[in-house]
Protein backbone atom coordinates (compact mmCIF):
# COMPACT_ATOMS: atom_id res chain seq x y z
CA UNK A 1 0.00 0.00 0.00
CA UNK A 2 1.26 3.43 -0.89
CA UNK A 3 1.88 5.97 1.83
CA UNK A 4 0.47 9.49 1.63
CA UNK A 5 3.88 10.79 0.55
CA UNK A 6 3.97 8.39 -2.36
CA UNK A 7 0.62 9.67 -3.75
CA UNK A 8 0.72 12.07 -6.58
CA UNK A 9 -0.21 15.67 -5.85
CA UNK A 10 -3.38 15.29 -7.87
CA UNK A 11 -4.47 12.28 -5.84
CA UNK A 12 -3.71 14.09 -2.57
CA UNK A 13 -5.86 16.97 -3.71
CA UNK A 14 -8.80 14.66 -4.48
CA UNK A 15 -8.36 12.87 -1.16
CA UNK A 16 -8.39 16.18 0.79
CA UNK A 17 -11.46 17.39 -1.13
CA UNK A 18 -13.34 14.18 -0.24
CA UNK A 19 -12.48 14.50 3.46
CA UNK A 20 -13.56 18.16 3.38
CA UNK A 21 -16.93 17.26 1.77
CA UNK A 22 -17.54 14.56 4.41
CA UNK A 23 -16.68 16.95 7.26
CA UNK A 24 -18.88 19.75 5.84
CA UNK A 25 -21.85 17.41 5.27
CA UNK A 26 -21.56 16.02 8.80
CA UNK A 27 -21.33 19.52 10.29
CA UNK A 28 -24.35 20.65 8.26
CA UNK A 29 -26.51 17.75 9.43
CA UNK A 30 -25.36 18.17 13.02
CA UNK A 31 -26.02 21.91 13.29
CA UNK A 32 -29.22 22.17 11.23
CA UNK A 33 -31.11 19.01 12.26
CA UNK A 34 -29.38 18.09 15.55
CA UNK A 35 -29.63 14.54 14.48
CA UNK A 36 -33.29 14.81 13.41
CA UNK A 37 -34.58 12.81 10.50
CA UNK A 38 -37.58 13.66 8.34
CA UNK A 39 -39.68 10.63 7.53
CA UNK A 40 -42.37 10.73 4.86
CA UNK A 41 -44.57 7.69 4.71
CA UNK A 42 -45.64 6.25 1.39
CA UNK A 43 -49.31 7.15 1.95
CA UNK A 44 -48.46 10.71 2.94
CA UNK A 45 -49.22 13.43 0.41
CA UNK A 46 -46.60 15.91 -0.64
CA UNK A 47 -48.53 18.93 0.75
CA UNK A 48 -48.75 17.38 4.25
CA UNK A 49 -45.99 18.26 6.73
CA UNK A 50 -43.35 15.61 7.26
CA UNK A 51 -43.14 13.77 10.58
CA UNK A 52 -40.06 14.91 12.47
CA UNK A 53 -38.41 12.71 15.07
CA UNK A 54 -35.55 13.47 17.40
CA UNK A 55 -33.95 12.19 20.57
CA UNK A 56 -35.51 13.52 23.79
CA UNK A 57 -33.21 15.39 26.13
CA UNK A 58 -33.84 16.64 29.67
CA UNK A 59 -33.70 20.37 30.26
CA UNK A 60 -35.79 23.49 30.69
CA UNK A 61 -38.51 24.32 28.17
CA UNK A 62 -39.40 27.97 27.81
CA UNK A 63 -42.45 29.01 25.80
CA UNK A 64 -43.42 32.64 25.41
CA UNK A 65 -46.21 34.37 23.53
CA UNK A 66 -46.24 37.98 22.55
CA UNK A 67 -48.87 40.12 20.94
CA UNK A 68 -50.21 43.60 20.69
CA UNK A 69 -53.69 45.06 20.82
CA UNK A 70 -56.04 47.43 22.57
CA UNK A 71 -57.42 46.72 26.02
CA UNK A 72 -61.20 47.22 26.05
CA UNK A 73 -63.71 46.84 28.90
CA UNK A 74 -66.12 43.93 28.98
CA UNK A 75 -69.09 46.31 29.07
CA UNK A 76 -69.67 50.05 29.01
CA UNK A 77 -72.53 52.29 30.12
CA UNK A 78 -73.19 55.81 29.00
CA UNK A 79 -74.12 58.16 31.85
CA UNK A 80 -76.03 61.40 31.47
CA UNK A 81 -77.88 63.90 33.61
CA UNK A 82 -81.60 64.44 33.26
CA UNK A 83 -81.20 68.20 33.66
CA UNK A 84 -78.96 70.77 32.08
CA UNK A 85 -76.32 72.53 34.15
CA UNK A 86 -72.64 73.00 34.91
CA UNK A 87 -70.46 70.11 36.10
CA UNK A 88 -68.94 71.30 39.38
CA UNK A 89 -67.44 68.07 40.75
CA UNK A 90 -66.18 64.83 39.19
CA UNK A 91 -65.41 62.16 41.79
CA UNK A 92 -64.04 59.40 39.53
CA UNK A 93 -61.59 59.00 36.71
CA UNK A 94 -61.10 56.41 33.97
CA UNK A 95 -60.24 53.03 35.44
CA UNK A 96 -61.74 53.66 38.90
CA UNK A 97 -63.97 50.98 40.40
CA UNK A 98 -67.41 52.19 41.47
CA UNK A 99 -70.32 50.58 43.25
CA UNK A 100 -74.06 51.08 43.57
CA UNK A 101 -74.94 54.35 45.29
CA UNK A 102 -71.58 56.03 44.68
CA UNK A 103 -71.78 59.72 43.74
CA UNK A 104 -69.87 60.04 40.48
CA UNK A 105 -70.38 63.73 39.74
CA UNK A 106 -72.24 66.82 40.92
CA UNK A 107 -74.11 69.14 38.57
CA UNK A 108 -75.10 72.72 39.26
CA UNK A 109 -78.48 73.15 37.61
CA UNK A 110 -79.58 76.15 35.61
CA UNK A 111 -83.00 76.18 37.33
CA UNK A 112 -83.98 78.04 40.47
CA UNK A 113 -84.79 76.27 43.75
CA UNK A 114 -88.46 77.22 43.30
CA UNK A 115 -88.53 75.44 39.92
CA UNK A 116 -86.88 72.38 41.43
CA UNK A 117 -89.39 72.39 44.29
CA UNK A 118 -92.23 72.60 41.79
CA UNK A 119 -90.81 69.61 39.89
CA UNK A 120 -90.56 67.63 43.12
CA UNK A 121 -94.14 68.53 44.05
CA UNK A 122 -95.33 67.50 40.58
CA UNK A 123 -93.52 64.17 40.85
CA UNK A 124 -95.01 63.55 44.30
CA UNK A 125 -98.50 64.38 42.98
CA UNK A 126 -98.00 61.92 40.12
CA UNK A 127 -97.06 59.23 42.66
CA UNK A 128 -100.19 59.97 44.73
CA UNK A 129 -102.43 59.78 41.65
CA UNK A 130 -100.84 56.54 40.55
CA UNK A 131 -101.42 55.07 44.01
CA UNK A 132 -105.06 56.21 43.94
CA UNK A 133 -105.58 54.59 40.55
CA UNK A 134 -104.01 51.40 41.83
CA UNK A 135 -106.23 51.42 44.95
CA UNK A 136 -109.29 52.01 42.75
CA UNK A 137 -108.35 49.07 40.58
CA UNK A 138 -107.93 46.85 43.63
CA UNK A 139 -111.30 48.00 45.04
CA UNK A 140 -113.10 47.40 41.75
CA UNK A 141 -111.45 44.03 41.41
CA UNK A 142 -112.55 43.04 44.91
CA UNK A 143 -116.11 44.26 44.20
CA UNK A 144 -116.22 42.32 40.93
CA UNK A 145 -114.94 39.23 42.71
CA UNK A 146 -117.65 39.58 45.43
CA UNK A 147 -120.33 39.94 42.77
CA UNK A 148 -119.08 36.94 40.89
CA UNK A 149 -119.01 34.90 44.10
CA UNK A 150 -122.60 35.93 44.93
CA UNK A 151 -123.75 34.98 41.41
CA UNK A 152 -122.00 31.63 41.77
CA UNK A 153 -123.74 30.98 45.10
CA UNK A 154 -127.15 31.90 43.59
CA UNK A 155 -126.56 29.57 40.66
CA UNK A 156 -125.52 26.77 43.00
CA UNK A 157 -128.66 27.32 45.12
CA UNK A 158 -130.88 27.23 42.02
CA UNK A 159 -129.19 24.01 40.90
CA UNK A 160 -129.74 22.47 44.33
CA UNK A 161 -133.44 23.45 44.18
CA UNK A 162 -133.76 21.80 40.79
CA UNK A 163 -132.27 18.62 42.24
CA UNK A 164 -134.78 18.80 45.15
CA UNK A 165 -137.67 19.30 42.72
CA UNK A 166 -136.48 16.33 40.65
CA UNK A 167 -136.26 14.22 43.79
CA UNK A 168 -139.77 15.30 44.90
CA UNK A 169 -141.11 14.58 41.42
CA UNK A 170 -139.56 11.14 41.42
CA UNK A 171 -141.02 10.46 44.89
CA UNK A 172 -144.49 11.66 43.79
CA UNK A 173 -144.33 9.49 40.68
CA UNK A 174 -143.48 6.52 42.92
CA UNK A 175 -146.46 7.27 45.14
CA UNK A 176 -148.74 7.53 42.08
CA UNK A 177 -147.50 4.15 40.84
CA UNK A 178 -148.17 2.62 44.23
CA UNK A 179 -151.68 4.15 44.31
CA UNK A 180 -152.39 2.75 40.83
CA UNK A 181 -151.31 -0.68 41.98
CA UNK A 182 -153.59 -0.37 45.08
CA UNK A 183 -156.52 0.66 42.88
CA UNK A 184 -155.95 -2.28 40.57
CA UNK A 185 -155.85 -4.66 43.53
CA UNK A 186 -159.07 -3.14 44.96
CA UNK A 187 -160.86 -3.45 41.60
CA UNK A 188 -159.81 -7.07 41.39
CA UNK A 189 -161.10 -7.76 44.88
CA UNK A 190 -164.38 -5.99 44.07
CA UNK A 191 -164.76 -8.02 40.90
CA UNK A 192 -164.23 -11.21 42.82
CA UNK A 193 -166.82 -10.22 45.40
CA UNK A 194 -169.41 -9.26 42.82
CA UNK A 195 -168.99 -12.43 40.80
CA UNK A 196 -171.61 -15.21 41.25
CA UNK A 197 -170.51 -18.56 42.62
CA UNK A 198 -170.96 -20.14 39.17
CA UNK A 199 -168.56 -17.62 37.69
CA UNK A 200 -165.99 -18.43 40.32
CA UNK A 201 -165.96 -22.15 39.34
Amino acid sequence: MKSVMELKPKQVLWFAAAILVVVLAGGYFYFTGTGSVDITTQGQRQDEPAIQRTVARSGELTVSVSGSGELVPASTTELSFQDRGELVELNVKVGDEVGAGDVLALLELDRTPAELQADIAGAELAVVRAQQNLDRLYKNAQLDAARALAALEDAQQALDEIFVIDADLASAQGEVAKAKEAIADAELQLALLNASPSQLI
